[in-house]
């Protein structure tokens, strides 16, 4: 799943819950929805058991079973995401207060995996690109302070 918009999916770890961003979710052997680390996901009731074969994730994050409502994905929507703290492995903790402050605006896309905006092979390019610029700069300013040290040895020599 896919989260569009802010807002965080919300995971047991050992008891404490943790966000992410990271929707690949499988059902384990006991039919618990978890993520691909094991950590069960967290619905309105608690962790997430599926039963059914038929289960449809809608864009606000209820799960049916034929029209037939089972829970409601915790979304956690983080007003500051300054009090976020990376755990690793995707995860975050929330210092703050309460995580799940104001309504969740986003919407849920089930059969979808959000990935990286960034394409590593354009960034290689533009670092190398980058690291040749500093150095012509580096250049430039050895030369320069070079000048200037040979003006500074030489000014009484027309006296």
């Amino acid at each position: 799943m896919a989260i569009r918009g802010p807002g965080f999916f919300v995971v047991d770890v050992d008891g404490q819950q943790m966000l992410t961003r990271n929707g690949q979710f499988h059902l384990d052997a006991d039919q618990q929805l978890v993520d691909a680390a094991g950590h069960p996901v967290m619905g309105q009731a608690g962790p997430i058991t599926l039963n059914h074969a038929n289960v449809h994730i809608d864009a606000a994050g209820t799960i049916t079973d034929n029209g037939d409502e089972l829970d409601s994905l915790q979304i956690a929507n983080v007003d500051k995401p300054s009090e976020l703290r990376e755990m690793g492995d995707g995860l975050y903790s929330f210092t703050g207060t309460d995580a799940s402050a104001g309504q969740f605006i986003g919407r849920v896309q089930q059969g979808a995996l959000e990935q990286s905006n960034v394409d590593p092979g354009e960034e290689m390019v533009r670092l190398m690109a980058l690291t040749r610029h500093a150095q012509s700069v580096q250049r430039a300013i050895q030369a320069y302070d070079a000048a200037l040290q040979e003006g500074i040895n030489h000014i009484g020599d027309n006296a």
